[in-house]
C-alpha cells in the first residue's frame, strides 16, 4: 500500500504552512522592530525570504505530478522535472545556510540564551511597552 496519493494534499499543505510561518514571522518582525534592531530585523526578512524560497518551489513540483501515478513512475517524473529544472535544488542550496544563519538571533532570544541584536538582554518573556506589545 502506498501513501503517495495524498502527496499532493500534504504539499499544499506544506505551502500553506510555510506561508502561515511567514506572515507570522513578518509580523513579529514588525511588532519587535525596535527592540530587535536591524540586524534582527533584517535577520528576520531573510529567514522569511530564504524559507519561502527553498521551500515552495519544491512543493509546487511535488504536488503537480498525477496521484494516480505509481510511486516509482512518480519519482522518475520527478527527477526529470528536477533535472529541467535545475534552479530548484540551487535555490534551495542557497536558502538552507540562509535559513540556518538567519536563525540564531531568533533561537538565542526566544530560548533565553543571549540577547537579541538589538541589545534587549532576555528576560521571562519578550519585552512590550505596554499591555498590548508596542505600537
Amino acid at each position: 500500500m502506498s501513501l503517495y496519493a495524498a502527496n499532493p494534499a500534504v504539499q499544499g499543505l506544506k505551502v500553506v504552512a510555510v506561508a502561515v510561518f511567514a506572515l507570522g514571522m513578518l509580523g513579529l518582525r514588525a511588532q519587535w522592530r525596535d527592540e530587535l534592531g536591524r540586524l534582527g530585523t533584517g535577520a528576520a526578512l531573510v529567514l522569511v525570504l530564504a524559507t519561502v524560497a527553498g521551500a515552495v518551489p519544491y512543493s509546487v513540483a511535488e504536488a503537480s505530478l498525477s496521484p494516480a501515478l505509481a510511486p516509482a513512475v512518480a519519482e522518475a517524473q520527478l527527477e526529470a522535472t528536477y533535472a529541467g529544472h535545475v534552479w530548484i535544488g540551487i535555490l534551495a542550496s542557497v536558502a538552507m545556510p540562509l535559513i540556518l544563519t538567519a536563525s540564531w538571533p531568533w533561537a538565542s532570544w526566544f530560548s533565553g540564551a543571549g540577547s537579541c541584536p538589538g541589545g534587549y538582554e532576555h528576560a521571562a518573556s519578550p519585552p512590550s511597552s505596554s499591555a498590548s506589545g508596542p505600537s
